[in-house]
């Protein structure tokens, strides 16, 4: 799924080519802080003195320079005339967008870019803007942005296929339009052809968003299935946590039927096609369309049928707990067909009162009062951290964890179940009355504790007790989330205690923190709707660290176009997980999440390191770590090696260049969009079928990520032609985590540091020992080998000069973590000896321990790899215990 999405971004992306640089416009005089009124609208410069203007979240980019335009209702950002950060870097597109939040809570823009394309080749790159009007006479706030055509630079440097699109050479005027109390910022794009040929041309619009806040909606497929071919009225996305919606549609009919949408919709991307335009020489053709952000869908709906004058009805309704009538708050209320297709969404306000508009019929009402079902324990008013948002967007990100009575929250309906179907007619110009009611939550207070009574970090999974199946299965098409491995709802517990509203049942309850301990359940709980159920676990740890570092080399989050969570609940996971140093490589970004971290105080538990995934399609993907981000430069200093063609090895070398000899460089997935695929390495001659894909310039390589236990064999064996070649690569296990339960360390490296606690950790000293070898490749089990003879002792990554030695062997596991053969290999990974383990009398944590005398004949290494049987769920649904360890070397007096 990661390879189609980013496939599909190559025909999606670029870059700005190289040239004069611009001519800057006069700067307006417009104070864009004051909040307005619902007659008022404003355009202007951004400037370092507009305070609380700057739109902040996840994908926020807006800095001084960069033009605003708002109003009472939503606000946009268009890049100023510098280079920007993501992977659409020309100036003139539409980078940062939200509604209107109330005074001091935190922004959730989701908009990475949203920029204009011709013929899916060009991009529009404005050289210069200026604000035409500012609103300030009453009317439309108005920006121009002037250009032309520049190269597709990104696409051509993945193909490795420069001047592949030739230029269209027209000129091109974008005109930003915002009208007081509009949702919607209209965009025109006129161009003008000087050539001497006629021209066709297709205007795209493509948006990139951020994935942890944003989930495509299809009208008759809703949040889930296939979507359907055919035009489309609009193209939407909707919040997981039901407070924004962003789409695109048109003022006088349809969007063009494109397979984009579908692709588009299949990968979460924001796509839009216009018709085809014919331009004859001197010719100069413009298409307009909208560009909207709103609370819920449905307030975007009612605006198009306004603006094309479509036959609507409204309902408006309510929603309340059954009983009591409370409100329920920013609970989904979706008008759908007979057949319960969803068409539009409303969100419940704070008084529970939704509005939907549609043309007249007969339907049914569903209202979902359930949030995201992987739920972390953070306070209600948090927002998500942006890399490049502005420094005052990000104090108003933070302050939930730093301050939070002064944070505004936005509190969403949770544990609240959905309704039945209410059927409801629509008549044009008419409102239809509705009162939904929803069953009020059960609450189950949980409290987590480590077998001291000491709070503890950890993951709960909450299952409907075999005797009480789910009375209401998930439906995908309402946007209902359930955790893998069919849990009821998955829940982070940060500092040992949570509140979880949930829908009443019988339940079995089930606490992890990491593989190093043991389970905690709880069954048959029973939770009653409006009643708090308190509840404790205990925790045991049965694996010590015993100097040992667990870290996770390879994570992801909302700065990568695949990350489907946000910093925060990253490092939430990160702590829940028993992971002690993580490191962020999203993708072509040196991340640093430091100062969520050091918002959200989780330095007892672990500590997060800058790092990057470079991720040339062609040659294989690269993490780059530990690194330091430059704040000047896009991205943070990501090496842009899209701009120019390299061979493997040349490119090794100018990753090293622009990160410094300091960064370990790691083949990522190497039989997967890795280096060993793409220049078919073959592990038997120790030589790659093309040898322009390959360089041996590397550090350390990945046996195991996440769940690709099928190729650690065969990556093992690539590692052993590496070593017998007498290079020193080291093997890591990482879990290349996307999401929220294909959690930070499921696979992990462990890194002999001689630390047992945060306090004694030397990070310099863990990236140090991983360079050195002293690791082991995990998914659960902790390994140790050691070569002994005469006393003298060698470690993982240590050698031992002796004519023979006695290799000792352990392995540590708790006891629900089942392990059944243990592998000794030798040099050229040469299988010496299989240990089998019948579970018979094991005592957890010791699973294995042994000794092998061994003679070599000549200078070697050894290697002992674990495997284990079942399934590790809940830890990690679909894992099973693996572990390699890197090698010990002897050789020889």
């Amino acid at each position: 799924m990661r390879t189609l999405r980013i496939l599909l971004l190559l025909l999606l992306l670029g870059c700005p080519v190289d040239g004069d640089p611009p001519i800057l416009e006069p700067i307006p005089e417009v104070d864009l802080s004051e909040r307005l009124g619902p007659d008022e609208a404003r355009a202007g410069v951004l400037t370092e003195g507009d305070t609380g203007a700057f739109i902040g979240g996840a994908a926020g980019e807006s800095r001084a320079g960069d033009y605003l335009l708002y109003n009472d209702r939503a606000r946009f950002v268009i890049r100023g005339l510098r280079e920007g950060h993501f992977y659409i870097a020309q100036p003139g597109s539409v980078i940062d967008a939200d509604i209107v939040r109330p005074e001091g809570q935190a922004d959730r823009d989701a908009i990475d870019d949203l920029f204009t394309l011709g013929n899916l080749a060009r991009l529009f790159r404005a050289e210069s803007i200026e604000v035409v009007a500012d609103g300030s006479d009453g009317g439309a706030a108005v920006v121009r942005a002037t250009g032309t055509d520049v190269s597709f630079a990104y696409l051509e440097g993945v193909l490795e296929s420069p001047g592949l699109f030739p230029a269209l050479d027209v000129e091109i005027t974008q005109t930003f339009r915002l009208e007081p109390s509009s949702p919607a910022l209209e965009i025109t794009t006129e161009v003008h052809n000087p050539g001497a040929e006629a021209l066709e041309l297709t205007i795209l619009d493509a948006g990139m968003t951020d994935l942890a806040c944003l989930a495509v909606f299809v009208p008759g497929t809703g949040f889930g299935g296939d979507a359907p071919p055919g035009i489309r009225d609009m193209m939407a996305m909707v919040s997981h946590r039901n407070d924004l919606a962003v789409a695109i549609y048109r003022a006088d009919g349809s969007l063009a039927e494109s397979g984009l949408s579908v692709l588009g919709e299949e990968f979460d991307l924001l796509v839009a096609e216009s018709e085809q335009l014919s331009l004859e020489p001197g010719a100069t053709e413009s298409v307009t369309r909208l560009v909207g952000v709103a609370p819920d869908l449905a307030s975007l709906e009612i605006d198009r049928r306004a603006r094309q004058g479509l036959a609507t009805g409204f309902v408006e309704g309510t929603l309340a707990e059954s009983g009591s009538g409370v409100p329920v708050a920013r609970a989904r209320g979706l008008r759908a067909a007979p057949a319960r297709a969803p068409q539009r969404v409303a969100i419940s306000d704070s008084e529970g009162r939704f509005r939907l508009g549609w043309e007249p019929g007969d339907y049914q009402l569903v209202a979902v009062g359930d949030g995201n079902n992987e739920r972390m324990d953070f306070p209600a008013a948090w927002g998500p951290y942006g890399l490049y948002a502005h420094p005052s967007a990000n104090e108003r990100a933070t302050r939930a964890f730093t301050d939070p009575d002064a944070a505004v929250a936005a509190p969403e309906a949770d544990g609240h179940g959905r309704t039945e179907p209410v059927p409801v007619t629509l008549e044009d110009g008419e409102v239809t009355l509705a009162a939904l009611t929803l069953d009020a939550p059960a609450r189950l207070s949980l409290t987590v504790e480590d077998g001291d009574g000491q709070p503890l970090p950890a993951v709960a999974h909450v299952f409907f007790d075999a005797s009480f199946p789910d009375p209401q299965p998930r439906d995908r098409r309402l946007g209902e989330s359930r955790p893998r491995g069919g849990a009821r709802k998955a829940v982070w517990v940060m500092d040992g205690a949570m509140e979880v509203p949930i829908p009443a049942g019988l339940y079995d309850v089930v606490a992890q923190h990491g593989p190093r301990y043991e389970l905690a359940r709880a069954e048959d709980v029973l939770l009653s709707a409006g009643e708090t159920t308190a509840l404790t676990l205990v925790l045991d740890e049965v694996v010590p660290l015993d100097g040992f570092t667990a870290g996770d080399l390879h994570t992801h989050a909302s700065p990568s176009i695949d990350g489907e969570l946000t910093i925060e609940e990253r490092l939430a996971t990160v702590v829940a997980n028993d992971v002690q140093v993580q490191v962020a490589t999203d993708h072509d970004h040196v991340a640093d999440y430091r100062p969520v971290a050091a918002a959200m105080g989780i330095d007892p538990w672990a500590v997060t390191v800058p790092g990057d995934e470079i991720s040339p399609e062609l040659r294989g993907h690269h993490n780059a770590y530990p690194l330091e981000p430059d704040p000047d430069l896009p991205n943070g200093g990501t090496p842009r090696w899209w701009e120019q063609q390299m061979t493997t090895s040349e490119l090794h070398a100018f990753f090293r260049e622009q990160l410094g000899e300091q960064a370990l460089l790691q083949i990522n997935h190497g039989l997967d969009t890795g280096m060993f695929a793409a220049s078919d390495y073959d592990p038997s001659s120790g030589e790659p079928g093309k040898p322009d894909f390959y360089s041996p310039d590397f550090d350390t390589m990945e046996i195991l990520n996440s769940g690709d236990f099928g190729e650690a064999e065969e990556l093992r064996d690539i590692l052993c032609a590496h070593l017998d070649q007498g290079l020193r690569p080291v093997g890591t296990g990482v879990s290349d985590a996307h999401s929220r339960l294909s959690g930070a360390g499921n696979a992990r490296t462990y890194v002999y540091t001689g630390a047992d606690s945060m306090e004694d950790l030397d990070v310099d000293g863990f990236f140090a020992n991983l360079k050195a070898g002293r690791a082991v490749v995990s998914s659960g089990p902790r390994v140790t080998l050691e070569a002994t003879h005469d006393g003298e002792t060698a470690g993982l990554g240590d050698t031992l000069v002796a004519p023979q030695a006695t290799l000792a062997m352990e392995v540590l596991a708790p006891s629900w973590m089942g392990i059944d053969e243990v592998r000794l290999y030798g040099r050229g990974c040469e299988l010496l000896d299989t240990f089998l383990i019948d579970g018979q009398g094991i005592e957890a944590p010791l699973w294995f321990e042994g000794e092998v005398d061994v003679y070599p004949e000549e200078d070697g290494y050894y290697l002992l790899e674990v495997h284990g049987w079942g399934d590790m769920a809940p830890l990690w649904s679909g894992g099973r215990p693996y572990a390699l360890t890197n090698p010990v070397f002897v050789a020889l007096p």
